[in-house]
């Protein structure tokens, strides 16, 4: 398995180990189903836990370490043959390491072998009856990108109570997306599947595709303009130097973002953008992201006052956490940039930035 490979799932460890925590906390949660369609072989030929078996341990390792009471459903789901095992599908080698593991009775198995364009429907479908007190997560790791369709996707996650994380071969994408504009669809394999998917995320507009993270992150905005989201996050995840795959994390909810985002910075504290190979000096030695202290004292100058509230939710639209945001809000005080305003006439002696923080201040530039 190459490095990219384990980085990507080792995101996924991360973000469903605090998942599940998240939602054994919430007390009215009953249920989780957890969808794997692409599990793979469970474990690769050296014994590198792929994503099912992977996952299958963070839920064990999940109730031995909580007094775990909610009930979890998995369903593995993978149509391919084996490459590790001659003569046997990928999803009866996942059954079998998954049998040999000591599972707890919350935890729920079903294998299938469908192809995914059989399978979705039947899923959304299920997914669409989910109780108020059942959640719902779906990983969707495909071979290419044929199978994705934006409007699919909106299907999934319609029902406001299912967490979605997708992978793309932004790489391979990236390499036929001017192709399709120019030569046409019809000269390389796979240019008319790729043209269905811009067409249909993009319309009438083209993607920005100078370069590979560009690509990436414009992907992000039309998906949060197509499903009318907010909370979508990219994860960088370099191949080779200057070649990136990705992944895409959809969330409903404020909350289950903001944990991904802490996943994500986990994984990555220099910069928060995803896996880079260890040879490359930076993730992105080509892009002119701006820093986030300019970011935010620029939103501070065209809105003059903003509420601790508001910088919350600025800090998570640009995919920073509130321990980023306080630590801009420290300098601009330092620098006496900006004054702390107490709205309940008490002594101020922080930010609070969180989500419905008990404490409402104002922060306001000095001049």
């Amino acid at each position: 398995m190459p490095q990219h490979s384990i980085a990507k799932i080792a995101y996924y460890k991360k973000y469903l180990t605090t998942y599940l925590s998240i939602i054994e906390r919430t007390n009215y949660v009953k249920k989780i189903y957890l969808y794997d369609f692409f599990a793979g072989e469970g474990k690769d030929i050296n014994g590198q836990e792929c994503s099912s078996i992977a996952a299958l341990n963070c839920v064990k390792q999940h109730f031995a370490n909580a007094n775990a009471k909610i009930d979890v459903a998995i369903h593995f789901n993978d149509s391919g043959i084996s490459v590790v095992e001659e003569g046997i599908l990928k999803i009866n080698r996942v059954e079998k390491i998954a049998n040999s593991i000591n599972l707890p009775k919350h935890i729920q198995l079903t294998f299938t072998n469908s192809p995914f364009n059989e399978i979705a429907p039947k899923i959304i479908a299920k997914l669409n009856t989910l109780k108020n007190d059942h959640k719902a997560f779906c990983f969707i790791d495909p071979w290419g990108y044929k199978e994705i369709k934006p409007s699919l996707l909106k299907q999934f996650l319609r029902n406001g109570n299912t967490e979605l994380l997708l992978f793309m071969p932004i790489c391979f994408m990236h390499r036929f997306v001017g192709k399709v504009y120019k030569a046409g669809p019809q000269e390389f394999p796979g240019g008319e599947e790729l043209q269905k998917f811009l067409n249909e995320l993009y319309k009438n507009d083209l993607p920005n595709i100078k370069n590979q993270t560009d690509f990436i992150q414009d992907i992000t905005k039309q998906f949060k303009h197509y499903l009318k989201m907010n909370y979508i996050l990219e994860i960088f995840i370099e191949k080779e130097k200057g070649q990136y795959f990705a992944l895409f994390f959809f969330s409903n909810h404020k909350k289950g973002f903001h944990k991904m985002l802490e996943a994500k910075w986990a994984l990555d504290e220099k910069e928060g953008k995803g896996f880079r190979l260890k040879s490359a000096p930076e993730l992105f030695p080509n892009t002119d992201y701006e820093d986030y202290y300019d970011k935010l004292l620029k939103q501070l100058q065209i809105q003059a006052i903003m509420s601790n509230q508001e910088l919350y939710d600025f800090g998570l639209a640009n995919n920073h956490l509130p321990k980023h945001t306080n630590k801009v809000l420290k300098q601009l005080t330092a620098q006496n940039l900006i004054q702390r305003i107490s709205n309940d006439g008490l002594n101020v002696n922080g930010y609070y930035i969180d989500d419905n923080h008990e404490r409402k201040i104002t922060i306001a530039l000095t001049q």
